[in-house]
């Protein structure tokens, strides 16, 4: 979201629905001074997570667009050949 010294901070949370994430960024994004939170959104692994889908493409389109909807700006990244064994090891 842009925040500072934010890639140091790791965050876990269990039972929070899509919405609930949303809003927490929102909130955030507020106190930022954002209008509509950006957040960062690793490509490699969504494609990953939607390995099985009948169209990867449309999968990570469709996951993306959820975001939009929820009030979130969807910055996506890609890594491609250069993402490192580690990062594709792990979900």
């Amino acid at each position: 979201m842009g925040a500072t010294e934010g890639s140091k901070t790791c965050h876990k949370a269990t039972g929070l629905s899509q919405v609930d994430v949303a809003d927490i960024c929102k909130e955030l994004g507020k106190k930022l001074g954002m209008a509509r939170p950006e957040v960062v959104f690793d490509i490699s692994n969504i494609v990953y997570i939607f390995s099985k889908a009948s169209s990867k493409t449309e999968a990570v389109v469709n996951h993306l667009v959820k975001w939009g909807d929820a009030g979130i700006v969807a910055i996506p990244v890609c890594d491609g050949a250069v993402r490192p064994v580690s990062k594709r090891a792990t979900n």
